[in-house]
């Protein structure tokens, strides 16, 4: 073996154009589907731990399941979280902390005091197969839907849902879980339901949620997307309720995700902004002072809302170089649909890719991965280092379909440029092998991908 310090001989590296590999796969058969359980598209369902597992919750037979694969979606094994969670239960979210627990919340019938009533719970899973026992946030005579769960950086978990029309909130400490807060009051009148909140917890600890809801503004009988902050800290309340929007169209259901320099995003499907009646996806910058940038991410043309999705079917989260992901489905007729795909980076909008084509399924539920925390080793384990990474379900009918992943790894390609070294090679064993070794120097880890993605290309002249 020859050793020799390379870059004597001008050894050059150099970053090239980044291409994809895309993996999409099967988690799990579903064979009830639990109604508009399976549309709460803000909430997030999808998760890593720090070596990479991924882990989701999913509905089957009005029960709630964890799935998890160490092996990009290859294989799943399955973990039952809880039983008969009713019609309208398993409403559901999952965040990971920085010791690779599963915290999980959901909505559930048949618990506490009032057993006819919806209820918020929580459950948490601390190694393969070993959970807590369950335990119950609300407690009331009233009915609780669309819980949404996000780590700080304390692990602890923060919830939000809503409950008769109000937003409301808690969060658990060593001490249990808080008394819990309102984010929104109902706002009385016609015109006051309040649905899907997404939750997201910023560097400083501070809770940020943003939901759906009437009864606000100038045209109280349309759905607007609403935001309101809680600084980081036990003794601290809700700051003002801010509009993003306020205008004589109804907008659906929204998805919340912070980038490293602390601007809030926010994405949400609206009608109003490309022609009246049509829905396309919105997406509005808050930067740190307050000020809000919004953009189209869609034209009528390329986002269809179709018939009884709601605001299921879409995602967005971002990765660790800063780029937005948004995916979301276009209905070429409500059991036939495409999902796309676009991405921002600091270059601006990409076009729109068609990541899944038509099939027999009705595509709903997306949830795509992202969660500021927890960090592990400096790292940010749930935001996605590059590409992005979905669940969904494709529903056929109401009585069959499947929970889908999809996975796409976003890979750099990097050019070694070397010129003749002159390095003399003697085949003492005979055996004609030429070995080349490959060292990292650099203190950033550098994945090398699948077997077979490193190729070198050896030139050599043989001696006379």
């Amino acid at each position: 073996m020859i050793e020799a310090d390379l870059s004597k001989y001008g050894v050059r590296i150099e970053q090239v154009e980044a291409n994809a590999m895309d993996y999409h796969r099967q988690v799990d058969n579903f064979v009830y589907w639990v109604g508009d359980s399976n549309y709460a598209p803000s909430a997030r369902t999808i998760g890593y731990l720090s070596d990479g597992t991924i882990v989701c919750v999913f509905i089957k037979q009005r029960d709630l399941y964890l799935s998890y694969s160490s092996d990009k979606g290859v294989t799943w094994s399955q973990e039952l979280i809880s039983l008969t969670l009713g019609f309208l239960g398993g409403f559901s979210s999952l965040a990971v902390d920085s010791h690779d627990n599963v915290h999980v919340t959901y909505n559930k019938l048949g618990v506490g005091s009032f057993p006819a009533k919806y209820q918020i719970m929580y459950r948490r899973r601390t190694g393969i197969g070993a959970w807590d026992a369950e335990e119950q946030i609300t407690d009331n005579n009233l009915e609780h839907y669309y819980p949404a769960i996000a780590i700080d950086s304390l692990d602890q978990p923060h919830v939000a849902w809503e409950c008769s029309d109000n937003m409301e909130y808690s969060y658990r400490s060593t001490s249990g879980w808080s008394s819990v807060e309102t984010i929104a009051a109902n706002p009385g009148g016609v015109f006051h339901d309040q649905e899907s909140p997404a939750i997201a917890i910023d560097q400083s600890d501070n809770v940020h949620v943003v939901w759906g809801g009437q009864g606000w503004g100038s045209y109280p009988s349309q759905f607007q997307i609403q935001y309101c902050k809680r600084s980081a800290g036990p003794s601290s309340s809700w700051g003002a309720q801010v509009g993003v929007t306020d205008i004589d169209f109804g907008q659906l259901r929204a998805c919340i995700a912070i980038d490293s320099s602390s601007n809030l995003h926010i994405v949400w499907p609206g009608s109003g902004w490309a022609g009246t009646g049509n829905y396309n996806l919105q997406h509005v910058t808050i930067d740190p002072s307050g000020t809000r940038t919004q953009e189209s991410v869609t034209t009528a043309e390329d986002y269809q809302q179709g018939t009884g999705g709601y605001g299921g079917k879409f995602s967005m989260g971002i990765d660790r170089d800063g780029v937005l992901h948004v995916i979301w489905t276009i209905n070429i007729h409500p059991y036939s649909q495409y999902i796309q795909y676009r991405r921002k980076s600091s270059a601006g909008w990409g076009d729109i890719e068609t990541l899944v084509g038509l099939d027999s399924y009705t595509k709903v539920a997306f949830s795509l991965i992202w969660a500021l925390w927890p960090t592990v080793n400096g790292v940010h384990t749930n935001v996605k280092g590059t590409g992005f990474i979905f669940q969904y379900y494709a529903t056929s009918g109401a009585t069959a379909g499947v929970v889908r992943c999809f996975i796409r790894d976003s890979l750099t390609n990097y050019y070694f440029s070397l010129p003749d070294v002159n390095l003399t090679y003697v085949d003492e064993d005979g055996t004609k092998e030429l070995h080349v070794i490959l060292h990292n120097l650099s203190p950033t880890t550098k994945n090398a991908g699948d077997t077979g993605q490193v190729v070198l290309e050896v030139t050599y002249i043989p001696m006379a």
